[in-house]
């Protein structure tokens, strides 16, 4: 019988050590997933955990320390020795990869270096996305009107007609590019004047030429995207050089300019842009009219537009574009001829010229 009982205790003594040591992990705080996180708390690497991680921690006992002598320094705890997986989310590849400046990718693309950050920038990028074109060409025909209001009568006109733009840009790197744009009205022509009931057919003619530097915000096909960069641009209107009621003009400069691209799906994209030259140069051409409307000029001209495109792949994308661009010419002295509306000599000439410009176009890029 006391050997029954004797037996009967340590059994007892034995389930209440083993309940002890299951549960001093937990009077602990430390769990599998606590010690992980400790591990790992820069939140870079998502954590594929096995079962035999969290059983390791169970199996092994944890040295007991009595609460008089207890020193958290000295405190040690059987921790698990598990082999996490880690993995690499896509946000973060994009802090991976450092991209060199515009002034470095532009000095060794003038030196001939390699840029292996670029090439590792192009491997993020989805195969159907615009930015790994090296080349682009687009054709847009549209209609072109100009409103040209001037305190002198020479200088009025309006115009409409059929247009047409070709261009291209060549893309060095995803971030720099050069491009340059033809345009030229087709069949346009304007009145010889409010005293005359003739037209005479006119040109209107755009030259226009930069260098791009691009901005991507992501590697998605939907990033938000922003160009911006320096060019030239030159204007012309041309009537026939035996023309006594109408002048030839050019308008030319350098200014900056800006473009916005925000795709609201991987197949079309809104497009804002705008443009500005603060001091440009006007001047007046002679055709048998012989007009100078004053001894100088001060000139600026700012332009916007507003736009689409609708990408059906990588090297296809439809294109429309609405455009508007102001030119303000102030001419310093007299004229020297008598204006045949006012019978005067005009002084201080003014002329504001409006252009509007409607496209649609089809670009090709390789």
């Amino acid at each position: 019988m006391r050997l029954l009982v004797f037996g009967s205790s340590i059994l007892f003594a034995v389930q209440i050590w083993g309940l002890d040591s299951s549960s001093a992990i937990l009077l602990n705080g430390k769990t599998s997933a606590n010690l992980q996180d400790e591990a790992l708390t820069s939140g870079r690497y998502s954590i594929k955990e096995s079962s035999e991680a969290l059983t390791s921690v169970f199996a092994k006992p944890v040295r007991r320390v009595s609460k008089k002598n207890r020193n958290p320094a000295n405190e040690v705890v059987a921790t698990p020795t598990p082999s996490p997986v880690a993995v690499e989310s896509s946000g973060d590849n994009e802090k991976m990869i450092q991209v060199p400046s515009y002034a470095e990718q532009v000095k060794d693309l003038m030196l001939g270096k390699a840029l292996p950050e670029l090439d590792a920038y192009r491997e993020q990028i989805h195969p159907d996305d615009i930015r790994l074109n090296r080349v682009e060409i687009n054709v847009a025909p549209g209609m072109i009107y100009v409103d040209s209001k001037s305190t002198e009568s020479y200088r009025n006109y309006t115009s409409f007609s059929p247009f047409l733009k070709i261009g291209a840009e060549i893309w060095w790197t995803p971030f720099i590019g050069l491009y340059g744009n033809y345009a030229t009205s087709v069949g346009a022509d304007v009145k010889n004047g409010n005293q005359l009931q003739s037209n005479s057919s006119v040109t209107h003619e755009l030259i226009d030429g930069g260098l791009d530097f691009r901005q991507f915000f992501g590697f998605s096909r939907r990033a938000n995207s922003i160009a911006f960069g320096l060019h030239y641009f030159e204007t012309k209107f041309s009537p026939p050089s035996d023309s006594s009621s109408r002048t030839k003009t050019k308008t030319s400069g350098f200014g900056i300019h800006f473009q916005s691209r925000f795709p609201v799906a991987p197949s079309y994209a809104w497009i804002l842009g705008a443009s500005i030259d603060p001091r440009v140069t006007h001047s007046e051409f002679g055709t048998s009219l012989g007009l100078q409307s004053g001894g100088g000029t001060e000139s600026s001209r700012f332009a916007v537009h507003f736009g689409g495109e609708f990408k059906l792949s990588r090297q296809n994308q439809m294109t429309w574009d609405l455009s508007y661009s102001l030119e303000r010419n102030q001419f310093s002295g007299s004229a020297n001829l008598t204006d045949p509306e006012t019978a005067r000599i005009p002084s201080g000439v003014s002329v504001t010229n409006s252009t509007s410009l409607l496209t649609i176009g089809y670009r090709w890029g390789h």
